[in-house]
């Protein structure tokens, strides 16, 4: 394995570990603190507030995944690809609730550009880590 090789899978083991750290913590948080724990989310009904954390769990199993397949991401290819599926159905839904219901603030909308950004960018990166092996 060459130089660049090992920087490749080493700079693809810290992106989803960085994923993966971020999906299970704010999904956690999203089950422990409900629609509390949205940005300016106000209140909720108690029905939304139980969608939100059931939601929020399986983010939770989300990042413990990825940050699984962060430990060898050449042979992960199944879980990022989900993972990358996840986030492109995710922005999907952040579009067609702007288009739903309103714009949401600035955050969520760079949230939304970064969510379509990482499935064309951790699917080939592990595409060129597994063959490079």
């Amino acid at each position: 394995r060459g130089s660049g090789s090992s920087m490749h899978r080493r700079g693809l083991q810290l992106a989803l570990a960085t994923v993966g750290t971020v999906a299970t913590a704010f999904g956690a948080l999203g089950v422990l603190k409900g629609g509390a724990g949205v940005l300016d989310g106000g209140t909720v009904s108690p029905n939304v507030d139980s969608e939100l954390r059931f939601f929020a769990s399986w983010y939770t199993v989300l990042g413990m995944l990825v940050l699984r397949a962060a430990r060898h991401p050449e042979s992960e290819a199944t879980v990022v690809r989900a993972c990358a599926a996840g986030f492109f159905l995710a922005a999907c839904g952040r579009v067609l609730s702007s288009r739903s219901v309103g714009a949401p603030s600035t955050l969520l909308k760079v949230l939304t550009g970064i969510e379509f950004a990482v499935p064309a960018v951790i699917v080939p990166w592990q595409y060129l880590v597994s063959t490079e092996r």
